[in-house]
């Protein structure tokens, strides 16, 4: 999913910005902008994180014949958010402990 994608470098940056910066700059910018992205995901998380534990006090399931509990996927979604976090964190402090270029 999207941690992957993340430690593949397959996001979408903005080149027409960055190369016309200097490198500390450019540094600084992708350095913002991933704290900026972990801050908002980590506010995500917590949301589902409520989803997930307001269903399970509820015992919300589907509408559908087979009546299907919602915190399976609910909690599925929530791990993956979870492995997105983690994975924006490990590059945050990959990037705080490297040495400039």
């Amino acid at each position: 999913g999207l941690a992957y994608t993340l430690e593949e470098g397959g996001h979408i940056k903005v080149a027409l910005v960055t190369s016309k910066l200097s490198k500390t700059a450019s540094r600084w910018l992708e350095r913002s902008t991933t704290a900026l992205g972990f801050i908002g995901v980590l506010w995500f998380m917590c949301m589902v994180g409520r989803l997930v534990y307001n269903t399970y006090l509820t015992g919300i399931r589907d509408i559908s014949i087979y009546r299907f509990p919602l915190i399976f996927p609910r909690l599925l979604m929530f791990i993956g958010i979870l492995g997105l976090v983690l994975s924006i964190l490990g590059k945050l402090l990959d990037e705080s402990s490297s040495s400039p270029k």
